[in-house]
């Protein structure tokens, strides 16, 4: 009789939009269809709403965080992370890490890149997105103490990890030449569509949001990163052109987003702009299908989801030339310098007025997705999970 595999899989976010969310929900997926009558899943987290996305045949351990435990984790993470009894206490403040050790899993996985996976014995499978305050450090989300934090953590996750999951070839050559991971135990697990938003309908995006019959669309937080300020500066360029295109702009409020509004104030385009904070999967979904383009001028990566978003939709991509971004989008997507609004003005005139132009875009999208699909992530997450149990 075959022994049973059994698997960990730690969440400790609440689910949400986003990158990681999107990872997560690609690696439950391939969880899920190995579950049988060589593997079993366990879950432990701490916010029940997982309960409505987690498989019924997954094994779940959930654990409530009550104010005292909240305060307590708190001050732990207050603690120095770089000492040993920064791992030697986790169990106290996180009961979780406890119930990880005792269970039976041979391999636990960690896809919030989490400070967890560091502290169990177990082995662990954890993934980093990126090390961009080692690549571009002058970022004010990189400034003050984070960068500190954050070259602590991606140290910790090196040093105590089995396996360490990247994005991209790039990613992976990062880890490398930042932290000396032995390579064979860095994996690349890229992105793959997120099709949940196949699940979404179309709604009236225009009647709701007044917008325009024709816009160009760019989903992203308002981190300094995302680069909205170029962006703004190319719809300035196009409008005194002549070609008063209309940009759409979701996403978070973050550190930047009082300067963006200045910027649009300042050169007088606020009727050429529209931003709609956080929206539903419903209005996303719609936002992607009646875009003309996706406009992607992030300056970090080493990938990013809203590309593949946009080409699973079949919305024509513009995209930075920086890190993994060209790899990812293949022929599927127009490059362009973030740093120059000019050719960020050029790519969007080119893109806007050449229909034939976005349908090949589209084409191409369909043709690249279908080189990287879920069946492909599961298959490849299942070498790595092997790989890493019987070393």
């Amino acid at each position: 009789m075959k022994s049973i595999i059994s698997i960990g899989l730690y969440l400790n976010t609440k689910p949400s939009k986003g990158g990681t969310y999107q990872y997560t929900l690609s690696i439950i997926k391939a969880l899920n269809s190995f579950v049988g009558e060589s593997f079993s899943v366990t879950v432990f987290y701490h916010n029940n709403a997982w309960e409505k996305i987690l498989p019924g045949k997954f094994l779940k351990v959930y654990y409530h965080k009550s104010i005292i435990r909240k305060g307590l984790s708190k001050f732990y993470k207050s603690i120095d992370r770089s000492s040993k009894g920064y791992i030697r206490f986790a169990k106290f403040f996180n009961p979780i890490i406890k119930s990880i050790d005792k269970s039976d899993c041979g391999l636990v996985i960690f896809p919030n890149q989490d400070v967890q996976a560091y502290q169990t014995k177990k082995k662990s499978l954890v993934s980093i997105h990126d090390l961009m305050h080692r690549y571009e450090p002058h970022f004010e989300e990189y400034a003050n103490s984070v960068f500190d934090l954050r070259e602590m953590h991606y140290k910790n996750i090196c040093k105590y990890s089995s396996g360490i999951l990247v994005d991209s070839e790039v990613g992976k050559q990062h880890v490398l030449e930042s932290y000396h991971k032995d390579a064979r135990n860095i994996f690349v697990l890229k992105f793959v569509p997120p099709h949940i938003l196949l699940e979404s309908k179309l709604i009236d995006i225009r009647g709701k949001y007044n917008l325009p019959d024709e816009f160009i669309f760019y989903p992203a937080q308002f981190w300094q990163h995302k680069n909205h300020e170029n962006l703004i500066k190319a719809i300035k360029i196009l409008k005194d052109k002549g070609h008063p295109i209309h940009l759409v702009l979701v996403g978070s409020k973050k550190n930047y987003y009082s300067k963006i509004i200045q910027l649009i104030e300042t050169l007088k385009l606020s009727d050429n702009i529209s931003i709609l904070g956080y929206v539903s999967n419903d209005e996303l979904f719609s936002l992607y299908k009646e875009a003309l383009a996706l406009v992607f001028v992030s300056l970090i990566g080493p990938t990013n989801i809203p590309p593949l978003e946009a080409m699973l939709l079949n919305c024509p991509v513009i995209v930075s030339n920086k890190y993994a971004m060209p790899e990812q989008v293949g022929s599927a997507g127009l490059l362009v310098d973030p740093l120059n609004p000019s050719d960020i003005a050029e790519k969007i005139e080119k893109i806007y007025f050449d229909k034939l132009l976005r349908q090949s875009l589209i084409n191409e999208g369909i043709k690249k997705n279908n080189t990287w699909t879920q069946e492909n992530f599961n298959k490849t997450l299942y070498d790595i999970i092997t790989f890493l149990l019987c070393k």
